[in-house]
């Protein structure tokens, strides 16, 4: 039982996510995927901010899913899918998964956006190759 006037600490707030999750089963589907992969990315910031580090990483790993699934109905700007596949790459690389980070990183490049987007890309590509190559 949620008490909503209560004070909001963390486990109220984590629990609100949740039931939003469930809840937003109820929408259409592009807006059901967009509201599933916003809250998982919160989600997985609330874990980040408390410490939670395993936590952090499996709501980043769906994360991730629900934003590939979400992009997948949208038709947009150059600029706003490299956002997109920016965002999809960081919650990859959070969970730990960083093969599929570099992938999303690339995708990146692929589009012709802005070179803001390209710039945080080829970082966070060089940042993982060099991981790799200390075996960390």
């Amino acid at each position: 039982h949620l008490n909503f006037d209560a004070e909001r600490d963390f486990d109220f707030v984590c629990a609100q996510h949740y039931l939003a999750l469930i809840c937003a089963q109820g929408f259409l589907q592009t807006l059901r995927r967009q509201i599933t992969a916003q809250l998982w990315q919160n989600l997985c910031w609330l874990y980040e901010d408390a410490g939670e580090a395993e936590l952090e990483r499996l709501a980043a790993a769906n994360a991730a899913q629900a934003m590939i699934d979400a992009i997948e109905l949208l038709d947009r700007h150059p600029s706003q899918q490299q956002r997109s596949f920016l965002a999809i790459a960081a919650m990859f690389k959070t969970a730990g998964d960083d093969l599929h980070a570099r992938e999303w990183a690339r995708k990146v490049r692929d589009e012709h956006g802005t070179n803001l987007y390209n710039d945080m890309a080829e970082r966070m590509i060089f940042d993982i190759r060099e991981k790799l190559r200390a075996g960390t």
